[in-house]
């Protein structure tokens, strides 16, 4: 990082850490002013009233203001117990019976009178009648409150108003600020509790009443208390010319007020946090070089007076200031000063520089660098195991994301929307990075956020593990008593989770493959089995309403249809099934064999006379087929294929005249055709042969070519042949065979003598069938001389007559012909005939190019095979139809196209008329569907095997297991961190860090302040509880930053974080190293609300001025990843979410719907009040809409009583003061209903503004909107901050506080806010809620897309609403819906079941807690009855599966249903899915107990009686006071050797005998540095000893040294010389055996089993471990290796975490042995750890302490 961004940072942080400053005189610290928010206390000494609310606290008998009414009169006594102190001058003018004795430059104080409590006649009662004995008495302090507490119902008219009467009140307002009054009885006895005031008694129960509500509000938003008792002022001046006295309070004592009912009277207490000095005028005083003295706790009356006399003294050179004696309860707030102090670079190590830290410059000087999505949701079953997480609450996929996230390091801001689990986020990841032996710090402003997050830490028995350092959690003697608890806990005993773990990974393995294989696209087409159910179900659907099945045909390759494929077959089939209605019945229609091409109408005239003239031709071709009938004789030929071979027999007998009868009629041709075949072919060879012969003489063949081949073969090869008679002789015999010269070539003669001799061969075959061909030819057979293709042509033609002859199509009387005397004539016919047959055959083939006809219609390939009538009706019938032609012609076409689709085969369906038109596409969708499933099913055993029961019984067993690992996940926790835990029992020095804890543990008074210890002992501190849960300023008051290296989280976690400026986290931020922010953008940012909240009057000040600003939230935001909560757990309604869905986050939230959706009890309701009217321009209130919503809330708990919480909200303070005084006076005039409004309930009521109700919530919720209609009926559109810039987050937050219902008060509905385009965000989101919670319908619905995934719940809707129920689809608003539900026909408003399909919505998570067990989980918390239905199952079983589902809602319908659509919620119920599960969760631990034999970790009770006695203040020291102390330069304690200090600062005043060590033989827990060895000494070398030693085989000597160094090494030379001395029995080492020493060690080296460093020698590969020295050998630290010594350093750190260096070196010295540690003893060890430091495997802290470096 560059220069430039150091300074730029810095001076960000600069900017940041001044903004917390404010020593200006507005600072009511500095310049204290009176006002309607103080009570002033009028008499008494300081000291006696420090005595009473601090020494001798009581928590029944506590003091109380009383009205001057009461205080009047009071006579003198010397014995007085108290004073009266006055402002100034004018105030002693006012009060002339008392005088003042001004002190310059000193204390004021009255004159000492006797203040007496006046009694009816006048007299006076002395403080000193009532006795100490007396009042120390219980039955005293019991009467005293009943006393009191009963005069309280009495009402008293004896008290004047401010102008000294009660005319000014009317009678409401008279009851309303009655305060109880006090008969003198009870102010005789008890004076001494007693606080006078100058106020009358309405106006002292007005202040004291908002007093207590606005420091109520102040501890429980901000967690912190800014009730003081101020006791002691200076008078001061500035000095820079401005005129007038400053006063400022030097003493704060934080109180609380306490009301047990109504008509009670406020008491005072003191909260048993530190009692203060004003630490911002000490600040600002040193500007004047006024040093004020540092202040501790008082732990006598008197150091009350000692104090200020200090500062009497401190001031004294100052003209015109003074300390006075005066007591004012007010508000006061250190809380910008301490954070300012902590920001201070001055308070920071110097190696650590604010603008350095790496989370610093990560947020103001973030990088360009793209950033991952990190871990996804869909991931979590693939990535992660349950072996791998440590859940301990339930966790959705979103928040496990975060998890992992963080898990991973990553800096993170979370957006949390209302409802959506940030706590259980929280938990969980405190819980996961806890089992990671991470530390945490925690961090929220509000009290809630951290009780929340703790109460579900003690719920799952990990809150032992967590440090409270906020609020009232921070006193220093229970911070220790929970320290020392957790330390006593016993051990959990070891788990065993190995098999629930292996098997809830196979069930999440096959839950999962079941989904994703039901939901993964199949086949080319792409759709899912779950969408292919869809289509069959619809398909069967169809038919059933139509009582028919469905018919069947087979489809191929329909995997490889793609989708578009699909879409075209679809279309193509649709029109096929219009025009199927025009042209059916197919079986019926003349055009049926016809597939013609579109036909225009000029064509059809054409095919019109076509058809007459193929019907005239036919009827003259069988005329003239008679006549031939006639002459010759012949059968009359039926067909056209008769008629063609009549005339084709004709024409060839005409053709062969000169053939034989015989030959025609000879049956050989029946039977030896074959040979006839063979015949012709060896015929035509000797043909193709014999055309070569011609160069041979005509005789050749006749000659013996075989034997003259032979002998020529056998002379051919010879070398010398040419010599040989034999060749010679064969040579010419061969010569002789040629016409002329014979070839020169040997290999040509062999050619021709064999091709002669196949001439041979062929010629002799031939010749033997001369016999048989002269039989079937005739005179045509010449045997080799006959013609080869005239004989082909004679047997063609006689097997073709024979063949009809056979067939029966003639007869041998067509042989006649021959012989007929008309023979001419018949030529003829025949000829006419023939002209005619081929004259049919073109104009049936014109019209086959215009109809073209079926191959296996009567005019396609049979044609010459039809009938000629057939024929003739045939085509007279098309001629007769030829109007529905051009139907059919369409029809034809779309047939066509379809038979090239997937579907094909449903074309003969519908060619068979056995599908209806209406039927075509179910039926194809269906057997397509059909089709692509069974090969899917045969692909996918697992899915064929799926059986619904089975199914959910697995789930089944997956949730058990889940919930059941979570809760032993606590176990597993709580395991691990036990294991890290120090042992009370082990030893420790005092000044180390177990030692001080110790020390601390067994102080009974006088404790450390917690800031001291946690900046001594922070390392072990986090090892005992490693989460620290702290607000903003409990961090800068407790963990001191020069501390930080000691002290420092691996991870910071903000709550809220909305609302938490940048200033105010700086302090967390630096102390960690990884960032989870979590907060919400859309929910309230940071504003100077709080602030004004200390100092502005309580009607000075208006919501609608205050100034937003960033938040940490939005700053982080810029540099770090985000990522968002999508579950909605909260609304038990989906209205109480739904616009704030719609407004604010864009839909994204996931809303569980309800089964109720008109009910009176849930939802979001509007009470419309027109009568009642806004007092605009005066108190800005609704009074009469305060009196409704009071009336509301009364009936709300008399009827529900204390079932259901409730709380309050307003648009502004004003209306708040309104409906807070509303119900004081109802509660007075109804004291019974009391008992529901008590403080001390877990949910108890709240009336809250829009400022201060973040992070409530309760069952039900009622907005007063307070504004509205005026008086003159007018509608101004000033609704406070809502309408400015941010206006709309405090709406968001305001409507989303209510789990049940939300009721909105108003005397305007929605549709009176009439607003323009450019009207700010906050009213128009006004206006939308208001005109939802009226109408319940949203200006964006969320509107649901048809998809192809919807038919399967369409035919489930179908089939239900055919059984005569209701059924809604989708139910629900946005994320979630529930896929059909039933409504109840009893309660129309009511849904009877749910029925959850294993569809889209299921499959939307991939994860399989979220989908199979915490949706069904939420739901059946918002009261659902749930069925699934398993598309699998309905598709196999479809009857059986079909009869459950309406037998479960016939058994739900004659259930007995209360008239209430909603019960009232049982106590523990709970709807969220950490919650719902947590019962029985919490349930099954006792069970699971027992199973495993597990003990159950103690849950640290965090519930604690407000009435419990506080440590006595003599046991408490100032924390504050340390604070302000400037940190001093703490020199190093560990540097070179020679540097080292003894001494540490901040120690040495701790008392080293507190600590108390275990006797030697008590059973205690062994620590590693009770288990040492002691050393043992080698005795036997396993060399022999014989002769002088220097005279032995080296090699001897060498194995015994290396025996020595085995059995004690690492060990120094000079130990192994002197061992290997004395066993050779020499009492010295001389010359010679040192010789012989140096050159054994160095064989033993040389042989790779001695290592030598140094003086010190090692054996190869042994551990180095630390050994007790007793005696032999000596705990000399020069003689041992410095690997031992600082394994001893870790020894000592591991066992009592950080300790002082000296006192480090001390305890490694005594784990040695040694009893005494002396100076080179001392520089050894510093050696050691000085070297250790130097390798950063140790570190010296800045306040001295030595411990681990911790990453």
């Amino acid at each position: 990082m560059s220069e430039l961004s150091k300074v730029d940072i810095y001076s960000q942080i600069d900017v940041l850490r001044q903004s917390l400053l404010d020593l200006t005189m507005r600072n009511q610290l500095l310049n204290f002013r009176p006002r309607s928010m103080t009570v002033e206390v009028k008499e008494g000494e300081l000291a006696e009233i420090y005595d009473r609310l601090v020494l001798k606290k009581s928590k029944r008998k506590l003091l109380q203001f009383i009205p001057r009414g009461e205080s009047e009169g009071t006579s003198q006594s010397t014995d007085s117990r108290y004073k009266t102190t006055y402002f100034n001058k004018d105030e002693a003018e006012e009060s002339p019976t008392l005088t003042v004795r001004d002190q310059p430059n000193g204390r004021e104080s009255s004159s000492t009178v006797d203040k007496g409590i006046k009694i009816g006649d006048g007299k006076s009662l002395s403080s000193s009648t009532v006795s100490d004995e007396l009042i120390g008495n219980g039955s005293l302090e019991v009467d005293v409150q009943d006393d009191i507490s009963d005069a309280g119902t009495e009402i008293s008219n004896d008290f004047p108003d401010a102008n000294g009467t009660l005319e000014g009140l009317g009678p409401e307002e008279s009851l309303l600020w009655e305060s109880p009054s006090l008969d003198q009885e009870t102010l005789e006895k008890n004076k001494e509790i007693f606080l006078s005031t100058d106020l009358t008694p309405s106006e002292l129960q007005r202040r004291l009443f908002y007093i207590n509500q606005r420091a109520r509000s102040m501890m429980e938003e901000q967690g912190y208390n800014i009730l003081y008792l101020a006791m002691g002022f200076l008078k001061w001046q500035e000095n820079n010319g401005t005129p007038g006295d400053r006063e400022a309070p030097l003493i704060l004592i934080p109180v609380e007020l306490e009301r047990r009912r109504v008509k009670g009277s406020f008491k005072l207490r003191w909260t048993g946090e530190d009692i203060i000095s004003n630490i911002s005028l000490q600040a600002k005083l040193l500007d004047y070089g006024v040093e004020l003295p540092d202040f501790e706790m008082p732990r006598t009356p008197e150091g009350v007076d000692e104090y200020l006399d200090q500062v009497s003294e401190s001031i004294s050179h100052e003209k015109n200031w003074a300390v006075r004696e005066k007591v004012y309860l007010g508000f006061f707030s250190f809380t910008k000063f301490v954070m300012y102090k902590d920001l201070d670079p001055d308070s920071w190590p110097e190696d650590m520089p604010l603008e350095e830290n790496p989370l610093i410059k990560t947020i103001f000087d973030p990088t360009e660098e793209e950033l991952g999505p990190g871990f996804q949701e869909n991931q979590v079953d693939v990535k992660l195991s349950s072996e791998d997480v440590y859940h301990v609450m339930d966790a959705d996929s979103s928040q496990i994301a975060v998890i992992e996230d963080v898990k991973h390091g990553r800096d993170l801001v979370v957006e949390g929307p209302p409802g959506t689990g940030k706590s259980q986020t929280i938990v969980n990841l405190i819980a996961e990075l806890l089992a990671r032996g991470n530390t945490v710090l925690f961090v929220s402003e509000k009290m809630a956020a951290l009780e929340v997050v703790k109460g579900r830490l003690d719920s799952v028995g990990l809150g032992e593990f967590c440090l409270e350092l906020h609020s009232k959690k921070s006193q220093k003697k229970d911070v220790l008593e929970k320290l020392e608890s957790v330390l006593r806990n016993p051990k959990p005993v070891d788990l065993s989770l190995d098999d629930d773990l292996s098997t809830i990974e196979e069930l999440k393995s096959d839950i999962n493959e079941y989904v994703t294989l039901l939901h993964s696209p199949y086949a080319e087409i792409k759709w899912t089995p779950y969408q292919l159910f869809g289509v069959k179900e619809k398909s069967l659907h169809h038919f059933e309403k139509n009582k028919t099945k469905m018919p069947r045909f087979s489809m191929d390759n329909s995997e490889s249809c793609t989708l578009r494929q699909w879409q075209r077959t679809i279309n193509k089939f649709k029109e096929l099934g219009e025009l199927y209605k025009l042209v059916k019945p197919v079986a019926d229609n003349p055009w049926k064999s016809t597939r013609p091409d579109p036909i225009l109408p000029a064509e059809e005239e054409e095919i019109e006379a076509l058809l007459g003239k193929t019907i005239e031709t036919l009827n003259d071709l069988n005329l003239k087929a008679e006549t031939l009938s006639k002459i010759s004789g012949v059968k009359i030929p039926a067909t056209l294929e008769e008629m063609e071979h009549l005339i084709a027999a004709v024409e060839i007998i005409s053709s062969f005249p000169s053939l034989e009868r015989e030959l025609i009629l000879n049956t050989k041709w029946d039977y030896d055709k074959l040979q006839v075949y063979n015949l012709i072919k060896s015929l035509e060879e000797f043909k193709s042969k014999a055309k070569g012969l011609r160069r041979f003489k005509k005789e050749v063949l006749d000659e013996d070519i075989s034997s003259l081949l032979l002998s020529f073969q056998e002379q051919k090869p010879k070398l010398l042949k040419f010599l040989s008679g034999d060749f010679k002789n064969a040579k010419k015999r061969i010569g002789k065979l040629y016409q002329g010269k014979p070839p020169e070539s040997d290999e040509i003669i062999l050619q021709d003598l064999e091709e002669l001799i196949r001439c041979q061969e062929l010629r002799l075959k031939i010749r033997n069938q001369d016999e048989l061909a002269r039989s079937l030819f005739g005179s045509h057979w010449k045997a080799e001389e006959s013609e080869a293709e005239n004989l082909q042509e004679i047997s063609e033609w006689i097997l073709k007559f024979r063949k009809a002859l056979d067939e029966g199509r003639i007869t041998e009387k067509i042989l006649i012909i021959l012989d007929s005397v008309e023979q001419y004539e018949i030529k003829q016919i025949t000829q006419e005939m023939h002209q005619e047959y081929d004259l049919i055959l073109q104009q049936i083939s014109q019209l086959d190019s215009f109809l073209h006809f079926d191959q296996d219609s009567a005019l396609g390939v049979s044609l010459t095979r039809s009938p000629l009538d057939f024929l003739i009706s045939q085509i007279s019938l098309l001629k007769v139809g030829l109007s529905a032609l051009q139907n059919w012609s369409r029809f034809s076409s779309s047939r066509m196209e379809c038979l090239e689709t997937v579907g094909k085969n449903l074309v003969e369906l519908v060619d068979r008329d056995e599908i209806e038109a209406t039927d075509i596409i179910p039926c194809l969708e269906g057997n397509f569907a059909d089709s692509l499933l069974r090969s899917l099913f045969l692909e996918q055993p697992s899915l064929s095997r799926f059986v619904g029961d089975v199914h959910e019984k697995k789930i089944s067993e997956f949730r058990e297991l889940d919930r059941r690992i979570i809760t032993l996940n606590r176990f597993r926790i709580a395991q691990e961190l036990h294991q890290n835990r120090p042992s009370l029992s082990s030893t420790a020095s005092p000044r180390s860090e177990l030692g001080v804890l110790k020390s601390e543990f067994s102080r009974k008074r006088g404790h450390m302040p917690i800031r001291k210890l946690l900046s001594i002992c922070g390392g072990i501190i986090q090892t005992i509880k490693p989460c620290f849960m702290m607000s903003p300023l409990s961090i800068a008051q407790y963990l001191d930053p020069y501390s930080v290296k000691n002290l420092r989280f691996d991870y910071v976690i903000f709550d809220e974080a909305s609302q938490v400026k940048p200033e105010d986290a700086l302090g967390a931020l630096l102390r960690a190293r990884c960032a989870v922010i979590m907060g919400d953008t859309r929910q309230l940012p940071p504003t100077s609300f709080f602030d004004i909240l200390i100092d502005v009057e309580s009607d000075d000040y208006d919501l609608a001025v205050l100034a937003d600003m960033e938040s940490i939230l939005h700053l982080c935001k810029r540099s770090f990843p985000s990522k968002m909560l999508r579950w909605h757990y909260r609304s038990r309604h989906e209205s109480l979410i739904a616009v704030s869905n719609q407004e604010f986050y864009d839909n994204h939230l996931l809303i569980y719907p309800s089964p109720s959706q008109d009910s009176e009890e849930l939802g979001l309701k509007l009470v419309h009040l027109p009568e009642t009217v806004y007092d605009r321009g005066k108190t800005a209130t609704n009074r009469e809409e305060a009196k409704a919503v009071i009336k509301a809330v009364f009936d709300h708990y008399k009827q529900y009583g204390d079932e259901k919480s409730l709380g309050v909200g307003t648009f502004n303070v004003r209306q708040q003061q309104a409906i807070l005084e509303e119900l004081e006076l109802q509660l007075k005039l109804n004291p019974s209903m009391e008992k529901y409004f008590k403080s001390n309930q877990e949910e108890h009521f709240f009336v809250k503004n829009l400022e201060t109700i973040q992070g409530d919530e309760r069952d039900v919720i009622m907005v007063s909107v307070g504004y509205g209609f005026d008086s003159e009926g007018n509608l101004s559109h000033n609704f406070g901050p809502v309408n400015q810039d941010g206006g709309e987050r405090r709406l968001n937050v305001l409507l989303t506080r209510a789990r049940e219902k939300c009721l909105i008060f108003s005397n305007f509905r929605g549709r009176d806010l009439q607003l323009s385009s450019n009207a700010p965000f906050g009213l128009r989101a006004l206006k939308e809620f208001l005109e939802y919670a009226e109408k319940k319908t949203l200006r964006q619905q969320d509107r649901v897309q048809t998809t192809a995934d919807d038919a399967f719940e369409e035919a489930i809707y179908e089939f239900l609403t055919e059984h005569r129920y209701e059924i809604h689809r989708r139910v629900g608003c946005a994320g979630f819906r529930v896929d059909l539900a039933v409504v109840d026909p009893g309660y129309p408003g009511r849904y009877l079941l749910g029925i959850a399909c294993d569809g889209p919505m299921y499959q939307t998570s991939r994860v399989a807690r979220d989908r199979d067990r915490l949706r069904q989980q939420i739901l059946k918390g918002l009261g659902w009855q749930f069925y699934s239905l398993w598309s699998t199952d309905w598709y196999r079983n479809r009857a059986e599966v079909q009869k459950r589902l309406l037998a479960v809602i016939e058994e739900l319908l004659n259930e007995e249903r209360p008239d209430k659509v909603i019960p009232p919620v049982e106590e523990g119920e709970i709807v969220s899915p950490v919650e719902e599960g947590e019962k029985e969760l919490s349930s099954n631990v006792e069970e699971i107990a027992d199973d495993k034999h597990y003990d159950i970790p103690p849950v640290e009770n965090t519930i604690h009686d407000e009435e419990r006695e506080t440590s006595s203040p003599m046991e408490e020291t100032d924390d504050m006071t340390q604070l302000i102390e400037e940190a001093d330069d703490i020199s190093k304690l560990i540097g070179k050797p020679a540097e080292i200090s003894s001494t540490a600062e901040g120690l040495e005043d701790i008392p080293q005998e507190i600590v108390e060590f275990p006797p030697e033989n008590s059973e205690v827990k062994k620590e590693a540095k009770d288990e040492l060895s002691d050393y043992m000494v080698c005795e036997d070398t396993g060399v022999p000893v014989s002769g002088e030693f220097h005279s032995q085989p080296v090699g001897d000597i060498a194995r015994a040294a290396m025996k020595v160094v085995e059995m004690e090494g690492p060990i120094h030379y000079d130990e192994v010389v002197k061992r290997i001395r004395a066993y050779w029995g020499l009492s010295r080492a001389g010359r010679r055996v040192q010789e012989v020493m140096k050159e054994a060690i160095s064989l033993g080296v040389m042989d790779g089993q001695i290592i030598q460093k140094g003086d010190f020698l090692y054996f190869k590969d042994a551990p180095v471990v630390v050994r007790r020295r007793t005696g032999n050998p000596p705990a000399k630290m020069d003689l041992i290796s410095p690997e031992e010594i600082a394994a001893a350093v870790r020894i000592i750190l591991e066992s009592q975490y950080a300790t002082q260096a000296d006192e480090l070196v001390r305890e490694v010295s005594r784990l040695f042995g040694a009893k005494v540690t002396r100076g080179p003893a001392i520089s050894r060890i510093k050696e050691v750890i000085y070297d250790l430091i130097q390798k950063g495997e140790i570190e010296e802290r800045p306040d001295g302490m030595v411990d681990f470096v911790r990453s």
